[in-house]
């Protein structure tokens, strides 16, 4: 019984974490990004906006080992360099439940499957997408 509240707790911190450093990418230069999540990307345009996917491996005990996919989509400011405005992060299905607790928790409910981060206006939406769970936030 221990170990299983150790598991929970270790597991829900790196969620929290993991989550609290991807909501800080709004607003960044594309150049910021890739500082941050290095050069191993893929790059291109949808919808006329770029983006770059970056893959990287996550493991919990509720999914296993599995590939966590992160799209940072980029408009151009006024000054010419690109910033985030959106981003996508695809993860297992079975992450879904685990995410709505801790955004539950952590954000404001605005509507179904549907929060807001109060102190920084940024939008968050889960569905699941073909068995897997997307979030994305704007």
């Amino acid at each position: 019984m221990k170990k299983f509240i150790h598991h929970k707790i270790t597991l829900t911190v790196m969620l929290l974490l993991f989550t609290i450093i991807s909501f800080g990418q709004i607003s960044l230069s594309q150049e910021q990004i890739i500082e941050e999540y290095g050069t191993d990307y893929q790059e291109g345009v949808y919808g006329g906006n770029s983006y770059l996917l970056f893959k990287t491996p996550g493991y919990t005990k509720t999914s296993g080992s599995f590939t966590l996919q992160t799209i940072m989509f980029f408009k151009k400011g006024i000054d010419g360099n690109a910033y985030c405005f959106m981003f996508q992060l695809l993860e297992p299905g079975s992450e879904m439940n685990i995410n709505i607790d801790i955004y539950n928790r952590d954000l404001k409910p605005v509507g179904y499957l549907h929060w807001i981060n109060p102190a920084d206006g940024v939008n968050y939406r889960i569905e699941q997408s073909k068995g897997s769970c997307l979030i994305t936030a704007w």
